[in-house]
C-alpha cells in the first residue's frame, strides 16, 4: 500500500467521522430544541356546577428569533368570572401580556386584563372602567400539545365602593395599579390550555 493509497483511507474514515457527527448533532438538536409556545390555544377555566366553562381563547407571537420572548392576547367567547368584583361590570377586554423563556419548556409571564361598565344606550362617552386583573406566575410546554399555567390572579378596583374597603387603585388610569397598592384579592390558579392544531376538513353533511 503506498502513501497516497494510505492517505485517502485515512481522510475517508475523517469524512465519515464528520458525516456521523454532524448527524448525531443534528439528532440532538432536534431532541433538545427549547418547546414552542408559539401559537393558538384554547384553556379552560373551569365553573361552578350547572354552568357553561369559561373559555379563553389565546394567541402568542414571538418577539425575537429564538422565541425567547413572546407577546400574549387573549380573550373570552362568554364572559363571566371576575364580573361581580364591581358593581355593573358587563364587559371584559382582551388580556394582554408578555411571556419570557427561563428554560428548555419552561416560561415566566404576566396578563393583564380590565373590566368595564357600558353606558346606557345614547349616553355620549366611553364605558367606565370598573375592575382589573394581573394574572402572573409560570407556564410549562408539553410535547402533548398542551401547556399549564400555574400563578395567581392579583384582582384591583379602579373605583370606590362605598361601605367597604375597595377603593380607586388605578388614579392616573394608566391600566396598572399605582404604586403602593395591594389586590383586593388573590386567587391560585392553574390554567391547562391546549394548542390549536391544523386538521382535515370534516366530510361535508348529507
Amino acid at each position: 500500500m503506498n502513501v497516497w493509497t494510505m492517505n485517502f483511507k485515512n481522510f475517508e474514515k475523517v469524512i465519515l467521522s464528520l458525516i456521523l457527527l454532524t448527524t448525531q448533532a443534528a439528532v440532538f438538536a432536534q431532541n433538545h430544541r427549547p418547546c414552542s409556545i408559539e401559537g393558538s390555544w384554547i384553556s379552560n377555566f373551569g365553573q361552578p356546577p350547572g354552568w357553561e366553562p369559561l373559555l379563553f381563547e389565546e394567541i402568542l407571537v414571538p418577539l425575537d428569533p429564538a422565541g425567547a420572548k413572546l407577546s400574549f392576547t387573549g380573550g373570552w367567547p362568554n364572559p363571566g368570572l371576575f364580573m361581580d368584583f364591581a358593581p355593573g361590570t358587563d364587559r371584559a377586554g382582551l388580556g394582554i401580556g408578555t411571556f419570557v423563556r427561563t428554560g428548555h419548556r419552561t416560561y415566566t409571564f404576566t396578563i393583564i386584563a380590565h373590566g368595564s361598565e357600558s353606558l346606557p344606550k345614547g349616553t355620549p362617552g366611553r364605558a367606565l372602567l370598573r375592575w382589573f386583573w394581573v394574572y402572573s406566575g409560570t407556564a410549562e410546554c408539553n410535547n402533548d400539545g398542551t401547556m399549564v399555567k400555574k400563578g395567581t390572579f392579583a384582582i384591583f378596583s379602579f373605583i370606590d365602593v362605598p361601605g367597604t374597603n375597595i377603593h380607586n387603585q388605578d388614579k392616573d388610569r394608566d391600566g396598572f395599579p399605582d404604586p403602593g397598592e395591594l389586590p383586593i384579592q388573590t386567587l391560585p390558579w392553574e390554567l391547562v390550555s391546549k394548542r390549536v392544531e391544523v386538521q382535515n376538513p370534516y366530510p361535508p353533511t348529507q
